[in-house]
């Protein structure tokens, strides 16, 4: 293991088992100098991976969210994976259920109903949240530091919403469609439908996003009536078991 990171990781392991530690304590731990242990420190801070108070050191909010996140994503994955499944079968449709992590938009779940037409999922892998509905919705839900985060690292989306001519625009629409709850949309090339709801946390937040792919031709304004109604009820339905496993 490289030195570094070697030391880095007897750091944190100190500082989970010991809640605040000294510059001398975390030095004699890792078995190095004092100002050696310093410099590994201040870079910690900087990261918000380590906390400093009164020359006491403790775990910082970056690490502990980096903690959150993936303990997040693994419930979401495990609760979801059944939810999608279901769908995918009561509709008939492909379902991806997704998060936003770090700004940009990841696939945890992705179902797919044994069709005769199947559509290409490439779609699934990238990693823009413009480039798809249930980016979109985790776009619009975020908050406006989040949005402006992911706004600086993406820019305009352009071919991917062509619609969206500069960043008002951007704004508005999404706040159409926070407002709304759910985000409908024809694929660039018009061969593909779109849908896509918020699924909401324990803490009222927007988790991940729960999203239909079907091809266009096959879809009409009643059949998005009836997706979105069923989106919702299993959206409700992750949320109520999120709430149930984390009280237990």
């Amino acid at each position: 293991m490289i030195q570094v990171i070697d030391r880095v990781a007897k750091i944190i392991a100190l500082l989970q088992s010991n809640r605040e530690c000294s510059l001398t304590d975390t030095a004699k731990h890792i078995g190095v100098s004092l100002q050696a242990a310093s410099n590994i420190l201040r870079t910690l801070v900087h990261l918000k991976w380590v906390n400093v108070n009164n020359s006491r050191y403790s775990l910082g909010e970056g690490l502990l969210s980096i903690a959150v996140t993936e303990g997040r994503w693994q419930l979401l994955k495990f609760i979801c994976e059944p939810a999608a499944a279901a769908l995918s079968r009561e509709t008939g449709e492909l379902v991806v259920v997704a998060c936003l992590i770090d700004g940009k938009r990841y696939p945890i779940v992705t179902s797919v109903f044994n069709r005769t037409i199947m559509l290409n999922t490439d779609d699934s892998l990238y990693t823009s949240p413009f480039l798809t509905v249930t980016g979109a919705i985790l776009f619009a839900f975020a908050n406006r530091q989040e949005q402006e985060y992911i706004y600086n690292m993406h820019g305009i989306p352009k071919d991917a919403w062509p619609q969206i001519k500069n960043k008002s625009i951007l704004m508005a629409c999404l706040t159409r469609i926070k407002k709304q709850g759910f985000c409908i949309r024809k694929s660039a090339g018009k061969e593909k439908m779109s849908l896509a709801v918020p699924i909401f946390g324990t803490d009222e937040k927007v988790w991940a996003s729960l999203g239909i792919l079907l091809p266009a031709f096959r879809y009409t304004p009643g059949l998005g009536k009836k997706l979105l109604k069923a989106m919702q009820k299993h959206a409700e339905e992750i949320r109520k078991q999120l709430y149930l496993l984390e009280k237990k």
